[in-house]
C-alpha cells in the first residue's frame, strides 16, 4: 500500500481567545476542482504575504510546489513555482512563510548512507525562493518534518519518529533561543497517542490543528484540535464534521472565514485532493459584564541552584557505553589533547555525577481574585522555561498553596526562571491571566569526588587493568593528590599480576609515598556494573 504521508504548512492567524468568543460550524466540504488533478494535491498554504496558495501535488509525477491565485469566491488555475525550492529529485514540501523573506520547507538530508526529510530554511532573494538549508540544531536521523510555527515565532510544533522504536510520528514542540537558534525539541506527550500524529497546524499562539490515526475517529486519519494553557495542551477534540472513514489531514486556515485540508475520500479528482470548508459562526453573548482583579504574592523574588559536580578520574581505552554504569554517573568528554593538538593514544575521561541544591525547596503561593461572585474557576500552574511543573485548581476568592519544588530541581537548574501563572475563568465565560517571575540564581562548583571511609576523605582513581601505559596527564594528577596524603592503595578484583605491573608505573611519579596494593571485595556503591568492576584497578588516595 502506497506510504501515506501528507504534508502541511500553516499561517497563525488567530489566537485561542478567537475560539472561546465564537462557537463555530462547518459547511459541507467542497472539492477545490480548479486546483486539484487525478494525482496527489495536498500541503496547502495560504501566503499572505504575496497572496497566493501554496500547495504540493505530483501530477508531473513528483512532489512539485504550485501556487494559485484567490479572488473573493475561488481559485484561479494554478503555476509551477518558478524556483530552486523545485526540485524534481529532492521531492520538496511544506512551504511555511513566517515573513516575506523567509519560510520553512521540509526536503531530504543524506546522513549515514541514507536520506532522511528533515525540516530545512529558505530565503527569498532577487524575486524568488532559493534553494534551502538544513535548520542544523532540529537535524536528526529521523523524519522530522511538517514545522508550524507561533505568531510571535518564538515556539515550533513538527512531526517525527525520532526516539521512536516503532517509527511512529508524534508531535514535538521546540523554542527559539536568545542566540535565535532553536533548543532541544521537547515531546507533546499530552498529545500522543499509540499511533501517528502528523501535519501539525498552530493557530495564533496556542491553538493546535493536526491528524492523527491513533486518536480513535471514524477511520484512517482523522482532523483534532487542541489548546495550550499555562504550559499544557488540553486533551484532543476530533473536528468532527471534516472526519470520514477515509483519510483527512493537512488542516490549514485560509481566512477567519474558510479553511482548506487534504482528503482521499471518494467523489474526488483522484488520490488525495484539496477540499475548501466555509466556516459558520454564533456570536456568543455576555450576559452580564466581569471586571476581575487578579493578585499574586510569593514568599520568596529569588531561588538559589547550585549544580555541584563531583568528579573522579579514569582512563579507558574508549568511551565506555553509559548503560553499564550505575544511574547517577556518566562519562564526560575527552580531557585533554597532545602538543599537537591530537587525542592520546591513551585518553582519560571524567567520571562525574551531579547534585543539585536549591533553596529553598518550596515556596508560598497566595492568590488573591475578586469580586468572589464573579469567579468560576481558577488554575495557579508553575512553569520553568515554559515547560509544566504542577498546578492547582480552585475557585476560593483568596488561596495560600504551598510548592514543593525538590522534585523539580533537574527542570529548575536549566531554567532562569520559575513562573507563576494564574488563569480565571469568569462565571459569563470571560479568562483572565496573570503571571508572576521568579528568578533563578544559577551556580556551578565543580571539584573531585571525595568519599568518606573510617571518617577520612578518600580520592578514586580508575585504571583499565589491560592498558599497560595510562595517560601521562592521568599519573601526574595522582601524584599531585598523592603528595597530600597518608597513604595511597591500588585494589584489585582477579588480576593481581597486572595490578602489580600498574603499582610499578605508579611508583616511579611518587616521591616518597608508599603504595600498597590489595584485593578488594566489589561493593554496589561502585559507579560500575560487577562484571566492568573487575576490568578496573581502583587507586585509593587517603587524604590529609
Amino acid at each position: 500500500m502506497k506510504a501515506f504521508i501528507i504534508f502541511c504548512f500553516v499561517l497563525s492567524i488567530a489566537s485561542s481567545e478567537l475560539l472561546r468568543a465564537w462557537s463555530a460550524a462547518w459547511d459541507e466540504p467542497v472539492n477545490c476542482i480548479v486546483i486539484n488533478s487525478s494525482k496527489d494535491d495536498f500541503a496547502p498554504f495560504w501566503n499572505p504575504y504575496d497572496e497566493l496558495l501554496y500547495f504540493n501535488s505530483e501530477r508531473s509525477g513528483s512532489s512539485l510546489f504550485y501556487t494559485a491565485v484567490k479572488d473573493s469566491l475561488d481559485f484561479f488555475e494554478p503555476k509551477l513555482l518558478n524556483s530552486e525550492l523545485n526540485s524534481r529529485h529532492s521531492n520538496r514540501a511544506y512551504f511555511r512563510a513566517v515573513n516575506p523573506e523567509e519560510a520553512y520547507v521540509s526536503a531530504f538530508r543524506m546522513s549515514s548512507g541514507r536520506s532522511y526529510l528533515n525540516i530545512f530554511k529558505t530565503k527569498y532573494q532577487r524575486n524568488s525562493w532559493v534553494a534551502p538549508f538544513p535548520v542544523v540544531e532540529l537535524a536528526t536521523d529521523s523524519f522530522t518534518a511538517q514545522a508550524t510555527i507561533s505568531n510571535d515565532g518564538e515556539m515550533m510544533i513538527f512531526s517525527s519518529s525520532r526516539d521512536n522504536s516503532n517509527n511512529e510520528t508524534d508531535l514535538w514542540m521546540s523554542f527559539i533561543d536568545l542566540d535565535g537558534e532553536w533548543g532541544d525539541p521537547l515531546r507533546i506527550d499530552d498529545i500522543s497517542s499509540p499511533g501517528n500524529e502528523i501535519t501539525p497546524y498552530l493557530l495564533g499562539n496556542d491553538t493546535l490543528f493536526f491528524a492523527s490515526d491513533g486518536l480513535g475517529g471514524p477511520g484512517g486519519f482523522d482532523i483534532f484540535m487542541s489548546v495550550r494553557s499555562l504550559g499544557k495542551w488540553s486533551r484532543p477534540i476530533p473536528v468532527s464534521e471534516l472526519n470520514t472513514e477515509f483519510n483527512e489531514s493537512d488542516f490549514v486556515m485560509v481566512n477567519n472565514t474558510q479553511a482548506l485540508f487534504a482528503s482521499d475520500r471518494p467523489g474526488g479528482m483522484g488520490g488525495l485532493d484539496i477540499y475548501c470548508v466555509p466556516r459558520k459562526f454564533e456570536q456568543v453573548i455576555s450576559q452580564k459584564e466581569s471586571n476581575i482583579e487578579v493578585n499574586i504574592s510569593a514568599s520568596v523574588l529569588k531561588l538559589d541552584l547550585v549544580n555541584y559536580s563531583n568528579f573522579s578520574l579514569i582512563d579507558i581505552p574508549e568511551k565506555i557505553d553509559e548503560d553499564i554504569l550505575n544511574k547517577n554517573f556518566r562519562i564526560d568528554s575527552l580531557l585533554f589533547h597532545d602538543k599537537t593538538g591530537n587525542v592520546p593514544a591513551t585518553p582519560y575521561f571524567e567520571l562525574t555525577a551531579d547534585s543539585i541544591y536549591l533553596s529553598p525547596t518550596g515556596i508560598a503561593v497566595r492568590v488573591a481574585i475578586r469580586p468572589e461572585e464573579e469567579i468560576s474557576k481558577w488554575t495557579c500552574t508553575i512553569l520553568g522555561n515554559n515547560i509544566f511543573m504542577e498546578n492547582v485548581i480552585g475557585n476560593d476568592p483568596s488561596k495560600e498553596i504551598i510548592f514543593e519544588l525538590n522534585q523539580f530541581k533537574r527542570i529548575l537548574a536549566n531554567s532562569d526562571s520559575l513562573q507563576i501563572a494564574v488563569e480565571v475563568i469568569a462565571v459569563n465565560g470571560d479568562i483572565y491571566n496573570k503571571k508572576m517571575i521568579i528568578d533563578i540564581n544559577r551556580s556551578y562548583v565543580k571539584s573531585p569526588a571525595f568519599t568518606k571511609e573510617d571518617g577520612i576523605d578518600v580520592e578514586h582513581f580508575y585504571f583499565w587493568k589491560d592498558n599497560p601505559e595510562p595517560a601521562e596527564a592521568l599519573l601526574k594528577a595522582v601524584a599531585q593528590s598523592a603528595s597530600y596524603s597518608r597513604g595511597i592503595e591500588l585494589i584489585y578484583f582477579n588480576d593481581p599480576g597486572k595490578a602489580k605491573a600498574l603499582g610499578e608505573v605508579i611508583k616511579k611519579n611518587l616521591e616518597s609515598q608508599t603504595l600498597t596494593v590489595k584485593l578488594g571485595v566489589y561493593n554496589k556503591a561502585l559507579p560500575f556494573s560487577k562484571a566492568l568492576s573487575e576490568e578496573i584497578l581502583i587507586l585509593k588516595v587517603r587524604k590529609l
